[in-house]
Formats: structure tokens, sequence, C-alpha cells
């Protein structure tokens, strides 16, 4: 399950459109941070990651992951750092993610993936 996150990021990071569409099941769900409806078809997952990838200066970068597994079931959460550069500007955002993994044939998937802002408290 750490290995499909580093990869996730890697590919997040590396704007890999083709590479991080196929962690997704085929019939996956994403409610990404950016997103105002949940994303509950492949070619919705990969629109949602086109329109993203183009952000200038794009990084995404885990902290503190926490995994648990269930069997050939598993969920990941943890919060994140994203930042572009937009008109010579660094925007930076704080946020939480959760994901629930499947395993097949010993590769894992993710089947959902949730992520939010933190909430300014």
């Amino acid at each position: 399950m750490e290995s499909l996150l580093a990869t996730w990021q890697h590919c997040f990071n590396s704007k890999d459109l083709h590479n991080i569409t196929k962690l997704y099941t085929p019939d996956a769900t994403l409610w990404g941070t950016f997103s105002p409806f949940l994303r509950d078809n492949a070619a919705l997952i990969e629109e949602y990651f086109s329109d993203i990838f183009r952000k200038n200066e794009l990084r995404f970068c885990a902290y503190h992951p926490f995994h648990r597994q269930f069997g050939h079931a598993g969920v990941s959460c943890g919060y994140f750092l994203i930042e572009w550069s937009q008109n010579q500007t660094l925007v930076r955002h704080t946020g939480r993610f959760s994901m629930t993994l499947l395993q097949k044939n010993g590769q894992w998937q993710i089947a959902d993936y949730h992520s939010s802002l933190l909430p300014a408290i």
C-alpha cells in the first residue's frame, strides 16, 4: 500500500496522466480536492487529472500517511501539501485525503479517493 501512494505521488508530480489513471480500478470514484462533483468513471477521473496537470510547477507531497490492511482491502489516509505557480506567485494549500484500496493479483489499486482542503480553525 505504501508503494502505491509513492507511485501515485510520483505520477502526480511528473504529470503522468496515463500511469496515474492506471492506479484506479475500472469502477473507481474520485472526489478530488478541486472537483465540484464526484467523478465516478475512468473518463471523468482522467479529465480531473488532465485539468489539474495544466498548472505550472505543480507539486504534491503526502505527510504522515497511515495505512491499514484488511485482507485484500486497505485504507490509506493522511494530509498533504499541494502547490503550483500562478502568475509568478506560489499558490499553496494543505489538505487531507483518504483512499480505499483493493488488491488483485498482488497489485493494489485505488477504488475510492477523497481529498479536501483543511479547514481554517
